[in-house]
């Protein structure tokens, strides 16, 4: 995926985005225009990712989720 051609036919055959810039460029524009896939600095500038709790907090989470399900079916 590291060589540019693979990864432009790659990102159009699985319909993903892909982070290789030259690959990018051999791209058709209705998929590199696809702002969806492709957001602009201002847009990426404005978005929230999220935290890594580590694994305690995972487990926390998931104990309370099966015991969320267990209780509402």
């Amino acid at each position: 995926m590291s060589d540019p051609k693979n990864a432009a036919q790659n990102a159009e055959y699985v319909g993903y985005s892909t982070p290789n810039t030259k690959a990018l460029a051999l791209l058709p524009k209705s998929i590199s225009g696809g702002k969806q896939f492709y957001p602009s600095t201002k847009t990426i500038s404005r978005m929230q990712v999220y935290q890594d709790l580590g694994s305690a907090w995972t487990q926390r989470y998931n104990d309370l989720f099966l015991e969320f399900k267990m209780t509402n079916q």
